[in-house]
């Protein structure tokens, strides 16, 4: 880690440490799921798309400095 921990977020390190960070199999590009008919997703499958972008937004909510409490410290010691 290379920059400051306030300037990146939690998605930030699995980006960068996980080959993919996805909840499901299904997920992964050219899956070949049994339960896809002519083509399209079911309807789960829609259902994780859904969460996984969830997941992801959540990841990048905060950063790590918030994460670890870090940032919370510091607003205490400027403004105390």
């Amino acid at each position: 880690l290379t920059r400051d921990v306030g300037s990146f977020s939690l998605y930030d390190v699995f980006a960068a440490t996980e080959e993919k960070l996805l909840l499901t199999a299904c997920l992964r590009k050219g899956f070949a799921c049994p339960m896809n008919e002519g083509g399209a997703p079911c309807g789960v499958h829609r259902e994780f798309v859904r969460l996984q972008e969830m997941l992801f937004a959540g990841l990048k909510e905060k950063t790590i400095s918030e994460v670890l409490g870090l940032a919370h410290d510091a607003d205490a010691r400027v403004s105390g």
